[in-house]
């Protein structure tokens, strides 16, 4: 199941470190206890409402964004027995883009260097070699990227378009799901040098949770389940 990461993104689920900001404004004994004025607003409750409205609309649209667009959950729906992934599992494109893409087990375990690697058009993107395949959109249609590796595949699908960037609301990407998780919640991370980008907070009907990490392009970095330890992979 894909998890759109679209811009994708994310309730903070960093319990690691915690930022507080404090400022303290010094005002002269003078200015210190003036009252400031009180300002009548024009608008009318209407136009109050509207404006709420607008801001929570924006909001949505921004985070649906960074989940990578999906309604409900924010999951594609995969094969129950899927064991290996690429991620990301979809991404739109426009013409001179150029995503990378990872492969992974069911536990969380890099497979991207030993999986082969293939395109089904090459005429609409083009499979760069290396230990982590990096595809340019060349032309615009859709193409499925495929991984192999010890006798599994899985695939990814890329649509190019035309024009110079996405149309607003476009899904840039989306993650692929892992069976019998969902998703709860899709955090932004706190930035540092070769970490995620944001994090994913996944359930299943046991009660039992799963936190991924992805960078802003759709690589899973690592997964974690309820008590096992972080399988980490860094982007070169």
């Amino acid at each position: 199941m894909p998890i759109p990461f679209r811009s994708s993104c994310f309730p903070l689920i960093v319990t690691a470190a915690a930022l507080v900001v404090a400022a303290h404004i010094g005002l002269g004994p003078a200015k210190a206890h003036m009252p400031r004025p009180i300002r009548q607003s024009s608008l009318s409750s209407d136009d109050v409402a509207a404006k709420a409205a607008a801001r929570k609309k924006k909001f949505e649209e921004g985070r649906r964004r960074l989940e990578g667009g999906q309604s409900g959950s924010g999951e594609v729906p995969s094969d129950p027995n899927q064991t290996f992934f690429v991620s990301p599992a979809t991404a739109n494109m426009v013409i001179g883009q150029t995503q990378r893409f990872c492969a992974f087990d069911i536990e969380g375990k890099l497979l991207t260097g030993q999986a082969k690697w293939s395109v089904s058009d090459s005429h609409v993107v083009k499979l760069s070699a290396g230990t982590m395949p990096t595809i340019p959109a060349m032309n615009h249609g859709t193409v499925i990227v495929r991984a192999d590796a010890g006798g599994n595949s899985a695939e990814a699908t890329i649509t190019v378009v035309s024009g110079d960037t996405l149309a607003a609301g476009s899904v840039r990407w989306s993650a692929p799901g892992i069976p019998g998780y969902k998703t709860k919640k899709i955090s932004p991370a706190v930035p540092h040098a070769n970490g995620p980008d944001l994090y994913i907070l996944e359930g299943n009907s046991l009660g039992e949770s799963l936190i991924r990490a992805f960078t802003s392009d759709g690589l899973q970095l690592w997964m974690r389940r309820s008590s096992t330890p972080v399988r980490a992979m860094v982007p070169r």
